[in-house]
């Protein structure tokens, strides 16, 4: 052990944050929680806390010091934290931790989490366990799989991209919305371009009458219309006719919006009067009918017979009916708006806005038909792009949703696998292992009272103890009693890249005037440079009764520390920076 006069890693830990695990908070840790020891998961982005706590206080069963378990909290910024309801590793009969598993140490590495905690076993052990009868059995060993990850930050952020991608199509649709209302009103503008009988326009346009010609020679002629919306007229008294044939007759026929085939018929024949014959109910020059199609029938007998007639609209003719029509019912969707039934909608709208082009660029193109064509043609192309939106709009949340399934079906786990033995034997008064990974070598520190020793490993389920301790007690003023609590790191130095910190204790006839922490720095894990100036100092058993450090993604410190406070423990903060928060780095793997 070497002594340093000078600063190696000391630090002002210039920011205290208060207490930020409440052992009341949770039944498992209502007796208090003791030795933090914390890391941070990189590929969860989440701090985690492995914890000593007090489960049974019971002693009847050789426990001498009750019954002590690890637990687990996770936190995403390393300040606010939730405990996880059950142990981590729980005193187990028949175990090297049949009483004790306390004081844990962490190390994350490659995706592992790596724990290491003090092992009892109690007084009353029966047989000959391999790791001896004694109280304490040593450094036990587990790996731990951590899946505390609630997944509430990565749904909302999901949310919060389908709700983006949703508010983008809904203001896509409401502007085509906008552009459908304004069209409507355009073309009805321009109803008048269009007719009111098939073969019928994209529209529907007024009439406001209708002529039928039907001239016969020694033949039947019929002319009809039919009509694209109900029209209605007055059945005229007589049909005029030039009657030159031997026989001649004229029908007028209808068929009713109601469905119902009427007609009337005038005949003549050469020597008797003009007949006139009519469906019951129709009286010629009364009846009005409101119709869907009307036919002017000529025939005539050894001559020809010219008819003719024109019928007057008795109703009001609008612009309606065909492109409107389904104008009318992809506007109720996309005022909604409805992507997904706008999607259904949008392939019949284009073909009958192809139709509405077509019609309209048929020569003669008057001024008014040039203008409602250049709108219709872009109506058309920001169909084409809304039919496109919809569905990448579609696709992209469904991506989205399948992400979301997955996270949604997360289920928080923590499973330890424990090692069925010791890492490290040890049959004697011992306590707080922190370990590093320095390249492919685990070092392990730990107090063998008074002093600290180290053990090494390459594998990290079985550790060589040293025969010499590397950082003594009665070195330092705040340290004569004891050295205790090693708290492993990586410094990043070129000269020194180990780097831990130390708690030391001064008794003076069984009291305790004086406690301290600093820190000590190794070129090679063997020898350990003690920095002999305290970080800080604490005047009362009750203050920094464990603590760990950790270091942040810039550089920056934080120590979690124990305060007992009302007789129980809890976890207290301080750090060397007042931003917050930040992520972790794998501060006890060095290269």
């Amino acid at each position: 052990m070497l002594l340093w006069s000078g600063v190696a890693l000391a630090s002002v830990f210039s920011h205290d944050q208060g207490r930020v695990l409440d052992p009341a908070s949770n039944p498992l840790t209502v007796n208090g929680i003791g030795a933090p020891t914390v890391a941070y998961d990189e590929d969860d982005d989440l701090f985690v806390m492995f914890f000593e706590t007090q489960i049974d206080p019971s002693t009847a069963d050789g426990c001498s010091v009750g019954h002590w378990a690890i637990g687990a909290a996770s936190s995403p910024d390393g300040v606010t934290w939730t405990i996880w309801d059950a142990p981590v590793v729980s005193p187990t009969p028949g175990t090297p931790y049949a009483c004790v598993a306390a004081h844990p140490a962490v190390v994350y590495d490659a995706g592992v989490f790596h724990l290491w905690f003090k092992a009892e076993q109690g007084n009353a052990v029966s047989g000959s366990p391999p790791w001896g009868t004694a109280n304490y059995t040593g450094v036990g060993y587990a790996t731990v799989d951590v899946a505390l990850d609630d997944k509430t930050a990565e749904i909302a952020a999901i949310d919060a991209e389908i709700t983006a991608l949703q508010d983008a199509l809904e203001a896509d649709l409401l502007d085509y919305d906008a552009a459908l209302l304004q069209y409507d009103t355009d073309v009805r503008a321009q109803g008048d371009e269009f007719t009111c009988v098939s073969p019928s326009a994209p529209v529907c346009g007024p009439c406001s009458s209708v002529s039928l010609v039907a001239n016969a020679s020694n033949n039947t002629v019929t002319d009809t219309r039919t009509f694209c919306q109900p029209y209605a007229f007055t059945v005229p008294a007589t049909v005029p006719t030039t009657p030159a044939a031997l026989y001649s007759s004229t029908t007028l026929s209808w068929t009713t919006t109601g469905g119902t085939a009427q007609s009337c018929t005038w005949s003549w024949i050469v020597g008797y009067p003009f007949t006139t014959s009519c469906s019951s109910g129709i009286t010629p020059g009364t009846s009005s009918v409101t119709v869907d199609d009307v036919s002017l029938q000529s025939y005539a007998l050894l001559g020809t017979n010219a008819a003719s007639v024109t019928l007057p609209a008795t109703n009001a003719q609008g612009v309606s009916g065909g492109l409107l029509s389904y104008l009318a019912s992809l506007q109720a969707q996309t005022a909604i708006p409805d992507s997904s039934a706008v999607s259904s909608l949008l392939p019949g709208w284009i073909i009958q806005l192809d139709e509405m082009e077509s019609w309209l660029s048929t020569p003669p193109v008057t001024p008014d038909e040039s203008l409602l064509l250049v709108e219709t043609q872009q109506l058309r192309t920001d169909a084409l792009a809304l039919q496109t939106a919809i569905a990448d709009t579609d696709a992209d949340i469904a991506v989205l949703q399948a992400e979301r399934d997955v996270l949604a079906a997360y289920t928080q786990t923590v499973d330890a696998t424990v090692l069925n033995g010791v890492a490290l034997a040890i049959d004697t008064t011992f306590g707080y292992p922190s370990v590093a990974k320095l390249g492919s070598t685990w070092v392990m520190l730990f107090q063998d009272y008074p002093d600290l020793y180290r053990a090494t490993a390459t594998s990290p389920d079985a550790f060589t103890l040293d025969t010499n301790p590397v950082i003594v007690a009665g070195q330092a003023a705040w340290a004569t009693t004891e050295v205790y609590e090693p708290s492993m790191q990586c410094t990043g130095d070129l000269l020194f890249p180990y780097g831990t910190w130390v708690a030391g204790r001064r008794l003076l006839g069984g009291t305790f005037p004086v406690g301290g922490a600093s820190d000590a720095t190794s070129n090679n894990g063997i020898d350990w440079f003690l920095n002999l100036t305290a970080d800080f100092l604490w005047a009362s058993a009750d203050n920094y009764r464990h603590f760990d450090v950790i270091t942040d993604d810039r550089g920056e410190l934080r120590m979690y520390y124990v305060q007992r406070v009302g007789g129980v423990n809890e976890v207290h903060l301080k750090s060397t920076t007042t931003i917050w928060p930040s992520t972790g780095t794998s501060n006890r793997v060095c290269p």
